[in-house]
């Protein structure tokens, strides 16, 4: 059985995927019979399946191809289901992971004392290059990063907690917080190990869709369905959640300022955080003076004073 399962959605990644195969076969560390690779193709339109069958040689890579598109989340579950390793990674399929990343990774999953292994990273732009910003996390939920792939889970606990099957985005705060209230015994590995692509047509860099930074209520009434108020009020679940609220209702207001779209996001977005927030001081794991800005801004978006909103955070930047 191999110990690490690596499971690989793509989609519309021919120029990438064969950098994000070779950053594992590559490794000294990599063996094929330790290292599963899984590749699951979300109904490419360009030539991606191409590219995997190219590099696919001695048949090292399980390839999965859905008939249908699925999207990022859906494609993820139907990875888990079919690895047979010990431990489950992820990988986008435009992203690669740090040289080191196997020598430094298998110790702790051949010890088997971990649920899940958490590890940070570095963001750079895809045009030169160069990393903008390498993370700094700890074992607090609200410092982990909301993102499935700088973390390794035991399988027998990736199992049970899959990614919600819907084509909304922001699935991973969703997937966070699940895992959090599942898994026991967690670790943190302090070297950036993933090397995360910042690209035009990627969710994160396509910040003009007002709505879809409405997805984040989806996500929080999946989680309501999921667990009760008050297990969303542990403290640190309680602190990621308003982040991230947070964090959609500025993105909204820098996107459009007058627009119908912007007014009914931010309500919507308000309208959860105050219901996870009632009777409670809000919290959002950072300083002071951050929480006082961060108090600040979300009463002058609750008048919907969207250009003052947005004039203080370009004087604050």
């Amino acid at each position: 059985m191999p110990i690490l399962s690596i499971i690989i959605p793509s989609r519309n990644t021919e120029a990438y995927i064969e950098q994000a195969v070779e950053s594992i076969t590559n490794q000294e560390r990599y063996n094929r019979n330790d290292i599963e690779i899984i590749i699951v193709d979300d109904v490419s339109s360009d030539n991606t399946i191409n590219v995997v069958n190219r590099i696919n040689y001695h048949n090292r890579i399980k390839i999965i191809q859905n008939v249908d598109n699925v999207g990022l989340g859906e494609s993820r579950n139907i990875g888990v289901r079919q690895a047979t390793g010990k431990y489950i990674a992820y990988l986008d399929g435009d992203d690669y992971i740090a040289n080191d990343y196997l020598r430094t990774v298998l110790p702790y999953l051949y010890d088997d004392n971990y649920d899940m292994i958490l590890f940070n990273y570095s963001r750079f732009y895809d045009e030169s290059g160069i990393i903008y910003e390498t993370s700094h996390i700890s074992l607090a939920a609200d410092k982990q990063y909301t993102a499935a792939w700088n973390k390794i889970i035991k399988r027998s606990v990736a199992v049970k907690v899959p990614f919600p099957v819907s084509n909304v985005k922001w699935e991973d705060v969703y997937y966070t917080v699940t895992l959090n209230e599942v898994v026991k015994n967690v670790t943190v590995i302090e070297n950036p190990l993933y090397f995360y692509r910042r690209r035009q047509g990627s969710i994160s860099f396509n910040g003009t869709d007002i709505i879809g930074h409405k997805d984040i209520v989806v996500i929080f009434d999946m989680l309501l369905k999921k667990f009760s108020i008050m297990q969303l009020r542990n403290p640190n679940v309680r602190k990621l959640l308003n982040k991230q609220f947070f964090t959609h209702m500025v993105l909204a207001v820098n996107i459009g300022l007058k627009s119908i779209e912007t007014e009914e996001t931010v309500s919507d977005i308000l309208n959860r955080y105050r219901l996870l927030n009632r009777g409670l001081v809000p919290a959002f794991g950072v300083g002071s003076l951050r929480w006082l800005k961060n108090i600040f801004l979300i009463q002058l978006m609750r008048w919907h004073l969207f250009g003052l909103t947005q004039l203080i955070l370009c004087r604050i930047r």
